[in-house]
């Protein structure tokens, strides 16, 4: 009889460590799904402030071409340039001239 308490108690003994370990497994699962929760939300903060960045320097380039002249966004740098060369020549004649 006294052999069967103490099978009794080893049983419990060890379902109990059983137990006890799936519980521990369980609470470490709770945590790794709301530490992945928490990397999903950062994740999602990270590209929103992205897409928000990206239109935002889309949205200034946009801003910087329209103070631009439609003639001189359609020329190429070269003319650009010849064009700004050539004004300068003229300010340079106009001036000695006068």
């Amino acid at each position: 009889m006294n052999y069967k308490k103490h099978e009794d108690t080893y049983i419990s003994e060890s379902f109990l460590k059983k137990r006890l370990k799936k519980e521990e497994l369980l609470k470490n699962l709770d945590l790794e799904c709301e530490l992945i929760e928490h990397v999903n939300q950062r994740l999602q903060k990270i590209e929103s402030y992205s897409l928000l960045l990206q239109n935002t320097v889309l949205l200034c380039g946009e801003m910087r071409l329209n103070r631009v002249p439609r003639a001189m966004r359609n020329m190429t740098l070269r003319e650009l340039y010849a064009r700004h060369a050539a004004s300068e020549n003229k300010e340079n004649v106009s001036y000695i001239i006068k």
